[in-house]
């Protein structure tokens, strides 16, 4: 697999930054980040990466992959075509900072702008293997603070 990365070294430039190409080696079960993680490792260490739980939970390493936006965690090279070079870039609706890592500070100010609803919190134990964005699946307390927006809104469409 090649995966070429949008490398990005001037903070706030929209369309700036290059393609760079990154051979590596695939393993049976490999995650666009697994592939990432290999290339800070032996390749690029300097390669700017936000991610965080690796569980498809939180959403810090969300990037575009091949054009679509999608979580790298969670995205499975053997989804893709690998004959192809795998494109990540960083997410488009967020402006750049460097490499694949962009300013989501909009995400914490919309988050204080969020009523509360009479959710009771903490939420109720849930069955084994289900997940309702509460956070009531991992003893992270800080996850529940981060996602409290989506428990919030997945609350009234309900």
């Amino acid at each position: 697999m090649i995966p070429s990365v949008l490398r990005q070294r001037e903070s706030g430039e929209p369309g700036g930054g290059k393609f760079q190409d990154f051979p590596t080696p695939v393993d049976e079960g490999m995650v666009v980040l697994d592939a990432i993680h290999r290339i800070q490792a032996n390749q690029a260490p300097d390669l700017a990466v936000r991610w965080n739980c690796k569980a498809g939970k939180c959403g810090s390493c969300s990037a575009e992959i091949n054009g679509v936006p999608r979580l790298m965690c969670m995205t499975r090279l053997r989804q893709l075509d690998l004959a192809m070079p795998v494109i990540v870039e960083p997410m488009h609706a967020f402006p750049p900072i460097r490499d694949l890592v962009t300013d989501v500070s909009w995400n914490f100010r919309v988050k204080t702008t969020i009523k509360p609803s009479g959710l009771a919190w903490p939420m109720p134990p849930m069955a084994p293997g289900a997940c309702n964005v509460s956070g009531a699946c991992t003893d992270w307390t800080g996850y529940v603070e981060i996602n409290r927006p989506n428990c919030l809104i997945l609350n009234r469409l309900r």
